[in-house]
């Protein structure tokens, strides 16, 4: 018994290549747009980190001097 044989004519595998190329364009297309949003998370977490930073040495800064004025009184 003779097994089958499967040839491919140029324009199957260049429809194979074509479908090939576009899906690793769409790949690498959503990779781009997922590393970019990534990176604006992370612009953003920075942003609030510093305003949270600034806000607790504000209030830290504000509960010193007054403990410090309290204490120098009381003296």
């Amino acid at each position: 018994m003779e097994e089958p044989q499967y040839v491919m004519d140029g324009a199957t595998l260049a429809a194979i290549g074509g479908i090939l190329g576009a899906l690793t364009g769409i790949i690498s297309w959503l990779l781009r747009k997922l590393l970019r949003s990534k990176e604006e998370q992370i612009a953003e977490a920075r942003t609030q980190t510093e305003h949270v930073e600034h806000d607790r040495d504000y209030w830290r800064d504000l509960a010193m001097r007054l403990m410090s004025e309290r204490g120098e009184h009381v003296r």
